[in-house]
């Protein structure tokens, strides 16, 4: 009984694959957007302090001529050191000139003036600090005070390691939000773009489940019509092969019941009719009328035992015993065996052997004569009489070429790819007088394919049919 999986028994809750893959994109895009807004804001922040401490090292060049000019009336800088109160006054005169803006302005409440007039310092003509603190790890910001092109001092700037202006913290927080509401409208957009890119990956997939589950229920062939150069494409490519070779199978397991029916019901209708003409009394049972029965009898029996080992061989049941040993007495003991029926049919066969030395192979004797039994009563129930038979054995490489081949009748070209086929037959009557049961030949590449080995099937040059097997040579030696 055949059990369909419901994906909602199975304890979980269904997620499609639409829905899968949307969120994978959402969530990956969003995770993308916000490390981006991440290392732009960390960038954004560093650059923009960096602004800041160049554009304070820019504005020292307000302050050095205001100390140029105390030192040259001073002569040094000691009195400017005794009243601190004097180089307050003069960094407030310098940043803030008369009439003019400048950024930063000078913080008018006295917390704020404190600890801006902190980050500037005097250095002396040796840069040994004169007023104001170097913090630890600090490297400040200096430009030279020349009084007559010598060096008298330098005046510094401790470099900012965070922001600390107002209208800088504003302006870094605006462009922060700025730079977040971006990043929000690009996972939004990406969202709502991923549901229709979704949709035409998800689309064809779709179909194909729609086609298997047709496929499936119905046994019915289903063509997919997906028109991608992608994996998917692929995909339908291969669903729609095997859709081919089902249909196929199934129409072969068809041909394959009929052709069965009909070979065991010839010999059967044959069984019935001559015991009922025994029964009344229309034949005498005589020895003749025992031998044709026994006929009868032989040729279902070769029909249930070929159809009994290709059965075998279907499920992997069949048992092979390989050694390593050589074809040529195998060949000859058969030709011997049966030269009697040959000649009883004006047959000959002739054993061309072209090996210098015997040739090991890894085979199941056994097997191997059931393979050349085959293949004699093939020709011995095809060729016409007079006819000949040519059995060559040939050393190709690594490998050993065996070569049947009889006189006519020829078969068509057409045909040759089916000769292996089970209950083929070239003849379509079916009602050959010699003919087999067309299980010979399937037998036949049921043991080659066993033995690892090649057959194909071509014209003749002696008008018949040429069959040609590679086997591979022992590695044993």
């Amino acid at each position: 009984m055949k059990q369909q999986i419901n994906p909602s028994n199975s304890g979980s809750m269904f997620l499609s694959i639409r829905w899968k893959l949307y969120f994978l994109v959402v969530i990956t895009t969003s995770s993308v957007a916000l490390a981006m807004l991440g290392l732009i804001q960390w960038s954004f922040d560093q650059g923009f302090l960096k602004y800041i401490n160049q554009q304070d090292k820019n504005q020292l060049a307000q302050i050095v001529p205001e100390l140029t000019s105390y030192y040259h009336q001073s002569n040094s800088w000691q009195p400017l050191v005794n009243h601190p109160q004097h180089w307050a006054d003069i960094l407030a005169r310098a940043l803030n000139p008369a009439g003019q803006e400048s950024r930063p302005p000078i913080p008018i409440h006295r917390p704020r003036f404190r600890a801006f007039l902190r980050r500037y310092v005097l250095l002396d003509e040796q840069q040994q600090l004169l007023i104001g603190h170097i913090p630890k790890q600090a490297s400040p910001l200096i430009q030279p005070i020349e009084v007559n092109n010598q060096v008298v001092g330098f005046v510094g700037v401790i470099p900012r390691k965070e922001l600390s202006d107002f209208n800088d913290i504003a302006f870094a927080e605006s462009q922060r939000q700025l730079l977040l509401v971006i990043t929000v409208i690009v996972i939004a957009l990406s969202a709502l773009l991923t549901i229709p890119l979704a949709g035409s990956i998800v689309s064809p997939v779709q179909k194909l489940r729609k086609a298997v589950s047709t496929l499936a229920n119905q046994k019915q062939a289903t063509t997919l019509v997906i028109k991608q150069n992608d994996e998917i494409g692929l995909l339908a490519a291969d669903f729609n092969q095997l859709s081919h070779i089902l249909e196929q199978q199934e129409n072969l397991r068809r041909q394959w019941l009929a052709d069965i029916a009909h070979e065991l019901r010839t010999p059967i209708s044959v069984l019935q009719a001559e015991l009922e003409a025994i029964e009344d009394g229309i034949r005498p049972l005589t020895l003749n009328s025992i031998q044709s029965l026994q006929d009868d009898l032989g040729r279902l029996t070769r029909l249930v035992n070929d159809l009994h080992h290709l059965a075998q061989e279907d499920i992997g049941a069949t048992d092979y015993h390989m050694s390593a040993q050589p074809l040529q007495p195998i060949l000859e003991k058969l030709a011997n065996r049966y030269m009697p029926l040959l000649e009883k049919h004006q047959l000959s066969i002739t054993v061309i052997d072209q090996c210098v030395k015997p040739v090991d192979l890894e085979i199941d004797a056994d097997r191997i004569q059931q393979l050349f039994i085959n293949l004699l009563f093939n020709s011995l129930h095809y060729t016409d009489s007079p006819g000949q038979i040519n059995v060559t054995l040939k050393p190709l490489n690594d490998k050993l070429r065996v070569i049947w081949e009889d006189s006519a009748p020829q078969v068509p070209e057409e045909s040759l790819p089916y000769l292996f086929d089970r209950l083929y037959s070239v003849d379509s009557s079916r009602q050959r007088v010699k003919g087999g049961a067309g299980l010979g030949l399937a037998i036949v590449k049921a043991i080659t394919v066993a033995h690892h080995a090649q057959i194909s099937a071509e014209q003749s040059s002696l008008g018949g049919l040429k069959l040609i097997i590679d086997f591979l040579q022992s590695k044993t030696r």
